[in-house]
């Protein structure tokens, strides 16, 4: 043990940890024997039975191995451990790394999860099912997969998702548990819990679905409480909501609310709206589209008129002339050309009396 101490002492500046690390992440230069000893660390067995298997795993022979430097080494493993050499093959070995220690150092480095790269934890999957491992076993690991590929692309902006929403969304829909999943029924689209990535990309193009995708997003963030199920729905719907704006969309005889009043849309067209009051027909208002629509933000009441809206359906938001029709609207109206004192007096005394023939009809 001494010789041993005085050895590794002597060694250490020849082979630093990150060195070590090398050989260790490298595996044993064996097809699929990276993934049976990350496969051995991942059963928690003691250290004895950990050891045994390194034994067998690495047996005796050796490989060559590039250090972080650029320079290339040589690996011979024996019963006595991991004989490292920084300058190739040599009988006086730099570090002998016995068993006992490399036992440790693996799992510290399958621990910290900096044993396989990424490309190695998306094949993982595979490797357990070419082996027949427990079913729950392979599952867990595709769902690692998935969710590995949602965090990769979560600090990207919205546009440079795009290409690669669909498949995120619906695996992490598919990968909600029981419970989350079946939030779906409340916006009444239980049809979404499986759907393929194809079947979501066409599904953006229909308004009402991203609309009750983004009401079910919003369910998540409000019902669960997993920390990645409420994160991830979060931001699933600022990405929908980037790429598919939500609108105001109303047509004439909708009910809206200004303030605390309650008003009928009776016309509008690309710059204005004009509205009657529910309680006081005689009483009209006008507002220009921008300002009406942000009149429309200051109360809840007009959320029912939130909608996700395609180019093709903003035109439809446009007037809404019918031909061979005539549009009578009566009331005050806050249009400028009305602010001139006497004709809006006019005005007012031809609204009252159009207002009792109306009445008497």
């Amino acid at each position: 043990m001494i010789a041993e101490a005085e050895d590794e002492k002597a060694s250490a500046f020849a082979i630093s940890q990150e060195d070590i690390d090398a050989v260790l992440i490298k595996g044993n230069s064996v097809a699929n024997g990276k993934y049976r000893i990350y496969h051995q660390f991942q059963k928690q067995e003691d250290k004895k039975k950990n050891i045994d298997f390194l034994k067998r795993e690495y047996g005796t022979g050796g490989f060559f191995v590039n250090f972080s430097d650029g320079t290339e080494g040589y690996v011979w493993c024996s019963g006595k451990g991991i004989s490292i050499d920084r300058d190739g093959i040599s009988t006086e070995h730099d570090l002998v790394l016995s068993w006992s220690k490399a036992e440790k150092r693996l799992r510290e480095l399958v621990k910290d999860n900096r044993y396989l790269n990424p490309k190695e934890k998306d094949h993982y999957a595979d490797y357990l099912e070419s082996v027949s491992a427990p079913q729950y076993e392979i599952d867990t690991q595709r769902k690692l997969a998935r969710q590995r590929f949602i965090e990769e692309k979560r600090e990207l902006p919205p546009a440079d998702k795009r290409d690669t929403l669909a498949l995120r969304l619906s695996d992490f829909i598919r990968d909600l548990d029981g419970y989350e999943k079946s939030l779906l029924e409340n916006v009444g689209r239980g049809d979404l819990a499986d759907v393929t990535e194809g079947q979501m990309e066409q599904l953006f193009s229909e308004p009402a679905t991203v609309q009750q995708l983004l009401d079910f997003l919003k369910l998540v963030q409000g019902k669960t409480g997993d920390v990645y199920s409420r994160s991830n729905a979060w931001r699933f719907s600022q990405e929908l909501t980037e790429l598919y704006p939500l609108r105001y969309l109303y047509h004439e005889g909708d009910v809206v609310y200004i303030g605390a009043d309650k008003y009928e849309v009776t016309a509008f067209d690309e710059n204005a709206v004009s509205l009657r009051n529910a309680e006081f027909p005689l009483f009209g208002k006008e507002f220009s589209r921008a300002d009406f629509e942000e009149k429309l933000k200051e109360n809840p009441a007009n959320d029912h008129l939130k909608t996700v809206i395609t180019e093709s359906q903003k035109t439809e938001t446009l007037a809404e002339e019918k031909p061979d029709s005539i549009t009578l609207s009566i009331g005050f109206s806050e249009h400028p050309a009305f602010y001139d004192r006497e004709l809006n007096d006019r005005f007012t005394d031809l609204s009252f009396a159009l207002g009792n023939i109306l009445y008497h009809i």
